[in-house]
């Protein structure tokens, strides 16, 4: 009986998926329809505004939260490191009001009806987005397109944006771990299309004045820059109108927009040495540079699980075995031309403790990398993906996949490539980039 139960049970399971995939067939038939979209990519559509502006949208599965998200191709691989962090700020101001929308009317909205404004800015590009529940979505909308094509660039709000900015920098340049990796970028995107920051710098904080804000505004409110993600509970045919009557508006400056070709990253160069008031005599930090895969390499994700995989040989030789430092640790850059870095927090031991690197990378390619890269496989995706299963992270995830590499899979497709990694893969890239590379060392010791 308990067979016969189970077996019926089965077969209602079976249908029910088939009724599930007839439904939503329907309804991605009923949206393309309704607002002229095409599908792209694995499970997203898509369609054009009149002044040729993508759409892109993303649907999520038993959810009553809307996110929207317009996107601005250009970022800091676009303008000098004099203007280091303008695309941040700008963004970060206009997140802060519209002409119809105080920043006090956007924390309002926020409060009353959790409407949030936010804002990122990256290599590639900036956005503004949009996430509430979708009963107050037009509300929403009407806030994120105020600020996007009317920002206010309220003077009270600059100043405090200003004075946060100046705080992060002087708390920058009497940490020594963050002056650390501020010279090393510095040193090594010297006279490289990525030298400039995301992030404003020392050396382009008197260059970001609301007069300039406005140009870079001026410069990019460009339809061939523009594109918009949305994602969740938004019916696409209404989302369309509203747009056509306000990003569709937006001129075309440019034939079209082309990002700059950016060459490999070459690391050369003496060692440079710092020193601080703020570390103890004899002790520091060490940072090794070297070249890894950029954002559209085919080595990326082995290199990203050997990363991950080596930092456990790292610790065991130089913090266990020797006791050289506190924490060894290898992390990454993501971009077209990115650095990594073996770095060494908190060394005891200046004069030595890089010396035994060698040794940790002979132990990890003489360890059993065959029977634990399955664990750091899972290890790799779950730190990469764990946090985006929730609409506002769907949109933002596509929005930075468009960025990128101009695909909206883009993330998802170095995560079946990262399934694939073989233990082949780990040591021919590792050998290629932590062996066989050029290095460059930086160190900050106490005074």
């Amino acid at each position: 009986m308990k067979n016969v139960n189970r077996a019926a049970f089965l077969g209602f399971r079976k249908i029910a998926r088939v009724i599930s995939s007839a439904v939503f067939l329907a309804c991605l038939s009923l949206a393309l329809v309704s607002c002229g979209a095409e599908k792209v990519g694995a499970d997203a559509l898509a369609f054009k505004l009149k002044n040729g502006i993508p759409v892109y949208y993303k649907s999520v599965d038993s959810t009553k939260i809307a996110s929207v998200i317009i996107c601005v191709r250009g970022g800091s691989m676009t303008y000098g490191r004099e203007f280091s962090g303008v695309e941040d700020l700008l963004f970060n101001l206009m997140s802060r009001g519209g002409s119809e929308h105080s920043y006090d009317d956007l924390r309002r909205l926020s409060h009353e009806k959790q409407i949030s404004i936010g804002h990122s800015a990256q290599y590639c590009g900036a956005y503004l987005s949009l996430s509430c529940l979708s009963s107050y979505l037009d509300q929403g909308l009407d806030a994120l397109l105020d600020c996007f094509l009317r920002p206010s660039f309220d003077a009270e709000q600059y100043n405090i944006m200003m004075t946060e900015c100046d705080q992060g920098l002087q708390s920058m340049q009497n940490d020594p771990q963050s002056l650390l990796f501020y010279t090393m970028n510095k040193e090594i995107y010297k006279g490289h299309p990525l030298s400039a920051s995301v992030a404003v710098l020392p050396e382009s904080r008197e260059n970001l004045t609301r007069a300039n804000l406005k140009e870079r505004y001026n410069k990019i409110l460009d339809a061939k820059r523009i594109f918009v993600v949305a994602a969740g509970d938004v019916k696409l045919s209404k989302l369309r109108r509203v747009l056509e009557k306000s990003l569709g508006t937006v001129a075309a400056l440019e034939a079209d927009f082309e990002e700059p070709q950016i060459p490999p990253l070459e690391i050369k160069g003496p060692k440079v040495s710092l020193k601080s008031p703020a570390l103890a005599k004899g002790s520091g930090h060490i940072a090794i540079a070297f070249a890894i895969p950029g954002a559209s390499s085919p080595d990326l994700p082995a290199a990203r699980i050997a990363a991950l995989m080596y930092n456990e040989p790292l610790f065991n030789i130089i913090r266990t075995k020797y006791g050289a430092c506190y924490t060894p640790s290898v992390s990454g850059g993501f971009s077209p031309a990115p650095y990594g870095t073996i770095f060494l927090y908190r060394v005891s031991d200046m004069k030595n403790a890089a010396s035994y690197i060698p040794e940790a990378e002979k132990e990890f390619l003489s360890g059993d990398i065959d029977g634990k890269l399955g664990g750091f496989i899972k290890k790799y995706l779950s730190s990469v993906y764990q946090n985006q299963m929730t609409c506002a992270s769907i949109a933002a995830r596509s929005a930075n996949a468009l960025l990128s590499f101009g695909d909206i899979d883009g993330f998802d497709k170095i995560a079946d490539a990262a399934k694939k990694t073989t233990s082949a893969d780990i040591r021919r890239v590792f050998k290629k980039y932590w062996q066989d590379g050029s290095r460059r060392v930086f160190e900050i010791e106490g005074e």
